[in-house]
């Protein structure tokens, strides 16, 4: 079975496009994640492993692998969003 980031790097060089560290570790919490997170959880959650990352750049990593289908955008009833790989 291929991992998530293997996923990724293939999407990446398929598209043209540079592998990101940082997309590589938020999507790595969330195939770790047992349940939907929000932007905020999962920059908690680097910050724990030590992973220097502003909460912008979870947002902008999180909008990628929405729009390239790695992940998916939940709306809370809290007006938060939550994500989480696809079904």
């Amino acid at each position: 079975m291929t991992s998530l980031a293997d996923k990724i790097a293939d999407y990446c060089q398929e598209k043209g496009l540079r592998n990101s560290f940082r997309r590589v570790q938020v999507a790595g919490l969330l195939e770790r994640a047992t349940e939907p997170v929000s932007a905020e959880e999962l920059w908690i959650l680097l910050r724990q492993e030590e992973f220097q990352m502003s909460i912008g750049a979870v947002y902008v990593a999180l909008a990628w692998l929405v729009e390239a289908g790695f992940a998916r955008k939940i709306p809370g009833h809290d007006r938060t969003f939550r994500y989480a790989l696809p079904a």
